[in-house]
C-alpha cells in the first residue's frame, strides 16, 4: 500500500475534522509532507483562509510526518499526540492552504526512535509552513510524541 494512503485512511476514520477541511495529503517523501485544504472550505469573512483551519493543516502536516515515519518503522498503529504546538501567521493565505513539513536533517528520527524503543515513548520538534520557503505566510512549530 502507498504509504500516503495509510495517513488518507488514518484521517478519513478517525479525523472528522479531516473530511470538514477537506484535508488531503499531496505528497511525501522521507524528508517532507505536504497537505492541503481547499480555501472555499476554510475561507473566512475577509475572503481569506481561517485561521483556525491554518493552524489545522499545519499540526497535522508534522502530525502526519510522524505517523508516516512510525509507519516505516514498523509501527503498525502509532499512537501520535501533540505535546506543544505554536504559530505565526505573517500575512493572509488567499488561496488553498498547502502546508509543508520539512525535517531539519536527514537523521531527525534517528534518536527519536531509539528513545522509542528503549522508552516506549519518545518526542520530536517538528516545524512546518505556508507560503514560500523563503518569504511564508505562516510558519508552526510543535513537539509530537510517540508513545506506545
Amino acid at each position: 500500500m502507498n504509504i500516503e494512503k495509510h495517513l488518507s485512511e488514518f484521517m478519513a476514520t478517525h479525523l472528522p475534522i479531516a473530511s470538514e477541511l477537506g484535508l488531503k495529503p499531496d505528497s511525501y517523501q522521507s524528508d517532507k509532507l505536504v497537505l492541503s485544504a481547499p480555501l472555499q472550505a476554510n475561507i473566512n469573512d475577509k475572503a481569506t483562509a481561517f485561521g483556525g483551519s491554518i493552524y489545522c493543516v499545519c499540526v497535522m502536516s508534522c502530525w502526519g510526518m510522524v505517523y508516516l515515519k512510525a509507519i516505516e518503522h514498523g509501527i503498525s498503529k502509532p499512537n501520535v499526540v501533540v505535546s506543544h504546538g505554536e504559530i505565526d501567521y505573517f500575512r493572509p493565505v488567499a488561496s488553498d492552504i498547502v502546508a509543508t513539513c520539512q525535517l531539519a536533517q536527514e537523521n531527525q528520527f534517528d534518536d527519536f526512535f531509539e528513545s522509542f524503543r528503549e522508552r516506549g515513548k519518545a518526542k520530536v520538534a517538528l516545524c512546518s509552513s505556508i507560503g514560500e520557503p523563503d518569504k511564508p505566510a505562516v510558519k508552526f512549530s510543535g513537539r509530537f510524541a510517540l508513545i506506545s
